[in-house]
């Protein structure tokens, strides 16, 4: 199977916000399976991610995974 990849790139109302959401995120991406690839970048208030995979199965899992932690940091930096 080829590669699939996506690109996910998110704009907030500042970098801070934006660095936020990039810490809470990024931690996640230590230790990862050699057929799976994350990149995240925080460029002033855009939050970049780019995941890709020749697993579909972990592609999905993946991405879903860090649309979870996204959607929980909303969620907990909206009660800060």
């Amino acid at each position: 199977m080829k590669e699939s990849k996506v690109s996910i790139e998110i704009i907030f109302e500042s970098e801070n916000l934006a660095r936020a959401f990039f810490n809470s995120i990024n931690v996640d991406n230590i230790n990862i399976p050699k057929d799976l690839e994350i990149i995240t970048e925080c460029v002033k208030n855009k939050l970049i991610i780019v995941v890709k995979s020749k697993s579909i199965k972990r592609f999905q899992s993946t991405i879903d995974e860090i649309l979870r932690l996204i959607n929980s940091s909303e969620k907990t930096l909206k009660t800060s």
